[in-house]
């Protein structure tokens, strides 16, 4: 159980139970882009507002039900860890590719599709330990109904 004295620690996002089936709870999230309080969102192309879903395991000690408003919470810290996962050491990796096979005099052309192509290799590690990473990554989620209780769920 979660103890939500600190919910700066938490990043949180409203969201709605779409479907409930065989254990697993969908919640529909709505993320929206820098400029979603634009004036101008509606006419431009860049808008970006996309609903996500987030499936959690369905907890024995709570019941929710399609249409339930809940806050999805995840820690911070978490957050952080998974920014690093996806976009900096993949970066890293391209870029240092790129610098050793510029010193071994290769090619641009080369030493650029090798580069990206070691992009490959590593989200197909990303692919092989999705298990392990859904262990990782657990997501709170609290009823925005004061009635139900608190769960701790992880990602399915």
């Amino acid at each position: 159980m979660c103890i939500f004295a600190d919910m700066s620690e938490y990043i949180q996002h409203g969201g709605i139970i779409t479907a409930i089936k065989n254990g697993v709870i969908d919640v529909r999230i709505e993320q929206a882009s820098a400029c979603a309080d634009c004036h101008a969102q509606k006419s431009c192309i860049l808008f970006g507002k996309q609903d996500k879903i987030i499936e959690v395991l369905q907890p024995e000690n709570i019941s929710f039900a399609v249409g339930d408003e809940v806050l999805v919470l995840e820690k911070r810290s978490l957050g952080m860890k998974a920014v690093l996962y996806s976009y900096v050491l993949p970066l890293f990796i391209m870029f240092l590719t790129l610098i050793v096979l510029k010193l071994m005099n290769k090619s641009d052309i080369f030493a650029g599709v090798a580069s990206l192509a070691t992009l490959i290799p590593y989200y197909m590690l990303f692919f092989l330990f999705k298990d392990r990473l859904k262990n990782t990554f657990v997501f709170e989620i609290k009823p925005l109904n004061p009635l139900k209780g608190t769960l701790q769920t992880s990602v399915r």
